[in-house]
């Protein structure tokens, strides 16, 4: 469909990187997790976005939205330049294009979506609704291993000027930074440099795991947040091969 050109992976950029860096919280740790919904959809902005549930062995879920593309102002793009004019995909592309290729084998703007309808939670009547959604149908039932952080962040208030801004004050979330292959632990990084064994996972478990990390920034005077926010062969052929189940 339309929305899958603007998530087609380009042959210079890495596709992944393997860097450590009111409900019942996860601690930080890797998870075995069952895909119970993934679809996509569309901002008022134009930015496209993944929105995933994952449902751990305990039974425990975890939902998570992930921006892939800009704006319609910045170009709808899946990757940004940065301030030295490198390319570089955008970290929610780059998290639901590696949960798409390690469930499925494919990426994800490879994948066809289907118009469902599940129950979501609808912020304006604050309740659960029937809501049709473009759901990536092949991406439900698989397994998957997940690093869910712990994480504190900034409590976001409207300002003066109707921008989200950081009020001073943090909360708890949880968030899903990593993605590793059910059957072996192996990252999207180690498959497709033909490893012969998972060596990524182990490390992030001992440097992580357990531990609370602190994403909050807090709130300059001026009522905006300080600080800045925080190569392989990509041929389709080669990624469904790597890929394939």
């Amino acid at each position: 469909m339309s929305l899958m050109k603007n998530l087609k992976t380009k042959d210079n950029l890495e596709l992944d990187q393997d860097r450590l860096g009111g409900r019942q919280m996860f601690e930080t740790d890797v998870y075995d997790a069952t895909v119970t919904y993934a679809f996509l959809d569309v901002a008022d902005s134009g930015a496209i976005s993944i929105n995933f549930q994952i449902k751990t062995e305990d039974g425990r879920t975890h939902n998570q939205t992930e921006y892939m593309t800009s704006g319609e102002k910045k170009g709808c793009k899946n990757t940004y330049t940065d301030s030295n004019g490198k390319e570089h995909y955008l970290p929610g592309f780059v998290l639901g294009n590696t949960l798409a290729l390690l469930t499925v084998g494919e990426e994800i703007g490879d994948l066809d979506t289907d118009e469902k309808v599940i129950n979501l939670y609808n912020r304006e009547e604050k309740k659960e609704l029937p809501t049709k959604v473009n759901m990536l149908v092949d991406m439900v039932g698989e397994q998957v291993k997940v690093a869910i952080e712990k994480q504190v962040v900034d409590k976001q208030v409207k300002n003066d000027a109707g921008k989200y801004v950081a009020s001073g004050e943090t909360r708890e979330i949880n968030a899903v930074t990593k993605v590793f292959r059910h059957r072996d632990g192996m990252t999207v990084t180690e498959i497709k440099a033909k490893a012969e064994e998972p060596n990524f996972m182990q490390m992030w478990i001992e440097k992580n795991k357990g531990q609370l990390i602190n994403k909050a920034k807090g709130a300059a005077d001026n009522g905006a947040t300080k600080g800045a926010p925080k190569k392989a062969d990509s041929a389709k052929s080669s990624v469904k091969s790597l890929f394939a189940k």
